[in-house]
């Protein structure tokens, strides 16, 4: 019963809130709705005997119930400012164009880049592009930061403990190999719209190391990496064009499919038009 009695206040504000056009400065309204339904459940039966972890659970799940509707999350997204925008999209083409760059030319060693954990934090950072909850995103980030670490502990040598210095060029080569999108519109909508509460620790400082990562890779030169400046500019040209061509393809694509669409569209005007007429003439 609470759980319908919670499911209907949180659809309640999703038809509200869709209505106003959700961008990201508003998330406010987000952060306040849940404040306000803090008070409810606190005396509600079910939860009157419950600690405070199970009262925080449940805003927090709220939160992600909220936030996980596909149509509240695009508009958030779709909203975002050009220059957001334009940011995503000079990473998305670098993070395409620097696939030549492998474990070596970034010194991670090689137990490192071999070791299944790359593959499980690859998967994961690949999966923060799908999901759509701040809750969600971070706890891919957290998942993929965490494997490295564990990694690096297992195979470091005895007495030694895992060193920042040696997970940012992994979480590198990791962001480089799954090429997530929209990072920086993601970064800031995790910053505004997750409960400050459930931000801290491990989990900011680990976004805060994502955030590292893609400031690195935007601005990642032949002077960034151990390899020949010749050859890194040659790679990188190669890429480039690829990249271009790939480009011009798709908007020659989306062009065919709008002239074909506008063709259709005359041609079933043309057919009413015809039977409109073949109408009067009976």
């Amino acid at each position: 019963h609470t759980h319908t009695h919670t499911h209907t206040h949180e659809q309640s504000f999703v038809a509200a809130f869709l209505l106003k056009n959700p961008k990201i400065t508003d998330h406010r309204m987000v952060l306040n709705f849940l404040g306000a339904m803090e008070n409810p459940f606190r005396s509600h039966l079910l939860w009157r005997d419950g600690d405070e972890e199970e009262k925080s659970e449940t805003i927090d799940c709220l939160e992600t119930l909220i936030l996980r509707d596909p149509r509240v999350y695009s508009s958030i997204l779709d909203n975002m400012d050009a220059e957001w925008k334009e940011k995503d999209a000079h990473l998305e083409r670098r993070l395409w164009c620097l696939q030549f760059v492998k474990a070596e030319h970034l010194d991670v060693k090689r137990i490192h880049a071999m070791h299944p954990a790359v593959l499980i934090a690859r998967r994961n950072l690949r999966r923060f592009s799908t999901v759509r909850s701040p809750r969600e995103k971070l706890e891919c980030v957290f998942r993929a930061a965490q494997v490295i670490f564990r990694m690096l502990n297992e195979t470091a040598k005895a007495g030694h403990a895992a060193s920042a210095d040696e997970f940012l060029p992994i979480f590198i080569l990791c962001v480089l190999g799954a090429q997530p999108l929209r990072v920086y519109s993601a970064i800031e909508y995790i910053s505004l719209f997750r409960n400050p509460r459930f931000v801290g620790g491990e989990r900011q400082y680990f976004l805060v190391q994502l955030l590292t990562a893609v400031t690195f890779i935007d601005g990642l030169g032949a002077k960034s990496v151990t390899m020949d400046a010749a050859v890194f500019a040659a790679q990188l040209k190669i890429y480039e064009e690829k990249w271009d061509e790939r480009m011009a393809a798709q908007i020659q694509q989306q062009e065919i499919s709008e002239n074909l669409e506008r063709e259709s569209a005359r041609e079933s005007a043309r057919e009413r038009e015809e039977r409109e007429r073949e109408g009067l003439l009976d």
